[in-house]
């Protein structure tokens, strides 16, 4: 798909290591704090500002986009030359079962629409709040009109 000029996103869940050749033809990368250690074979980020090296190391080195989900911290994009970070709304939290799997889809829908990155982290954020809010995996999913 690469070399049809496709736009490649990975979720590299569950996580495993990939060679900076493959992960070279990924557009956008789309793992959790834990999954980026194990993908990139670097130690776990003890902090914010050690993620924020990381994946700026990254993007420069393999020049394509990253988000990182932070759970409860919320979420941080990076590509060569931005970054952006979108907090997490507080909420009950029932079940994080579907949380990344919300978050990924609603984040590709609204980009997709609108090539807004910041917009549709927002938007992605609003998705898994509401899922972590209740009980279970595909029942807590919730529908476009819960999250405009």
């Amino acid at each position: 798909m690469h070399s049809k000029k496709k736009f490649i996103v990975l979720n590299p869940a569950p996580a495993y290591h990939l060679e900076d050749e493959i992960l070279k033809k990924i557009n956008l990368v789309i793992p959790n704090e834990h999954e980026l250690a194990i993908l990139t074979n670097s130690p776990n980020p003890k902090n914010l500002d050690e993620l924020k090296v990381l994946l700026k190391q990254k993007a420069l080195e393999l020049k394509n986009k990253w988000i990182v989900t932070l759970g409860e911290v919320g979420s941080i994009y990076m590509d060569e030359t931005n970054e952006l970070f979108c907090p997490s709304l507080q909420v009950e939290v029932v079940d994080t079962t579907a949380a990344g799997d919300t978050y990924i889809a609603a984040f590709l829908k609204k980009y997709l629409e609108s090539k807004d990155i910041l917009g549709a982290m927002q938007f992605a954020t609003k998705a898994s709040a509401v899922t972590i809010s209740r009980k279970g995996a595909q029942e807590s999913l919730p529908y476009l009109k819960e999250i405009v």
